[in-house]
């Protein structure tokens, strides 16, 4: 939830401590703030031997922030350890999302589909929500009919890709 005073205050994911998120906020630029703070795995989607999967490029905390001296908006992965960036896209263009799964969202990266697995289904479907609201024009994807608050990661499912979730 954001909360809001005169200076902008960062979303909090309830999977984080307050010593952790002060941490974690330490880390944005001055003048930034997140919109939206979740725990994720950060997936892209490969090709090999003419057969797509997934590849797991790391688990940390997500936030989607608002950079107010560079005018734009960035979905940035840190790390859990240190709390350092290790994935990171500008969201200077409309995203297309794609939700298969309830804790589970794909869009478009520079290169390649990107999928974010998110600890908690609540979660995921919250970042859709704000994202879709601050830089999306489409309306929101249909969001799976599943039950709410379903926690932690099963990456074992997500090897295989669709061509429903490849699509452009």
């Amino acid at each position: 939830m954001l909360h809001s005073n005169s200076r902008k205050q960062s979303s909090k994911s309830k999977f984080l401590t307050d010593e952790e998120h002060s941490l974690l906020f330490t880390h944005f630029t001055p003048g930034s703030y997140s919109l939206f703070t979740g725990v994720a795995q950060i997936l892209e989607s490969k090709t090999s031997r003419n057969k797509s999967f997934w590849s797991i490029q790391n688990t940390g905390i997500l936030c989607f922030i608002k950079d107010h001296t560079k005018c734009t908006f960035f979905i940035k992965l840190f790390s859990m350890m240190d709390f350092n960036v290790v994935w990171q896209m500008e969201c200077y263009v409309e995203l297309n999302f794609k939700v298969p799964k309830h804790k589970f969202v794909t869009f478009d990266g520079l290169k390649t589909r990107i999928g974010v697995n998110f600890h908690c289904d609540k979660e995921c479907y919250e970042f859709v929500s704000v994202v879709s609201e601050r830089v999306c024009r489409r309306k929101l994807p249909i969001l799976p009919n599943l039950p709410i608050y379903s926690c932690g990661f099963n990456s074992s499912k997500l090897y295989r890709i669709t061509s429903e979730q490849t699509e452009n």
